[in-house]
């Protein structure tokens, strides 16, 4: 499912991140080599992500080459301009900003918090000393840990707020070409592609909008709604071949 649905393991996760970057930055001090070390951590959190992140429908992740080196059914491009005929894509879009201006204000937040009170380390650490005499490298690292802290708990107040302003927050993924092969669907992005095998999960559904001509597959969790619609002209075309082949796959 979408981003919004693992908050809690999430949140584990970034409480260990941010032990090991406070651990780290307990031992090199607050020089340039500790940017560095931030650096390097985050690069590896970036493609750990990106290795261990499900498909588009948060299932089963497939590599589009396996799925395209299997044969080709249908394939369209140039989605842009049925998009663009959709008159009620505006206000799902709509929908769908508000919780990303959410997002992108605490960032904001939380990156002025970040850099702002980078200098205030040290009376953290004065602070632990003189009241709970924390000093050396354990002091330095509960007070990298608050410091870091802080960061958290801004995006995650954000992500609540989000929550609660928008009830279900709908995520809606639209690729400008697919490609529909015997074992799945190839998306095409603007800078990759992704890929979703059949049969597709258990409690997707699958729908047809002939008039707003898409084909959409969507999961339905506890936080959002996530939908991967496809814009097509043969949108029942589309739709059979899609129920189809997910029938067969399911039925082996």
């Amino acid at each position: 499912m979408s981003y919004y649905e693992n908050l809690g393991k999430r949140a584990l996760i970034t409480q260990l991140y941010l032990v090991a970057y406070s651990a780290v930055a307990a031992i090199v001090g607050r020089g340039k080599l500790l940017w560095l070390v931030i650096l390097l951590f985050i690069v590896v959190m970036v493609v750990f992500q990106s290795r261990t992140s499900k498909g588009p429908l948060g299932h089963a992740r497939a590599k589009p080459e396996d799925l395209l080196a299997s044969r080709k059914l249908y394939e369209e491009d140039n989605l842009r301009e049925v998009q663009m005929k959709d008159e009620g894509l505006l206000h799902e879009l709509q929908e769908q900003s508000r919780v990303s201006m959410y997002m992108s204000v605490s960032m904001i937040i939380a990156l002025a918090y970040f850099f702002l009170l980078w200098n205030r380390i040290p009376a953290i650490e004065e602070y632990l000393e003189s009241h709970y005499g924390l000093s050396g490298r354990l002091g330095l690292f509960i007070a990298f840990l608050l410091y870091f802290e802080g960061y958290f708990i801004i995006t995650q107040a954000a992500t609540v707020l989000a929550l609660r302003k928008a009830g279900k927050i709908p995520v809606i993924n639209m690729p400008q070409k697919f490609t529909i092969t015997e074992k799945g669907i190839v998306l095409h992005g603007v800078v990759g592609k992704s890929a979703v095998p059949f049969p597709l999960p258990e409690d997707a559904k699958l729908r047809v909008d002939e008039k707003r001509r898409f084909v959409e597959i969507v999961r339905e969790g506890r936080r959002s709604v996530t939908k991967l619609r496809l814009y097509t002209r043969r949108p029942r075309r589309v739709y059979d071949l899609i129920s189809r082949l997910n029938e067969r796959a399911r039925s082996r």
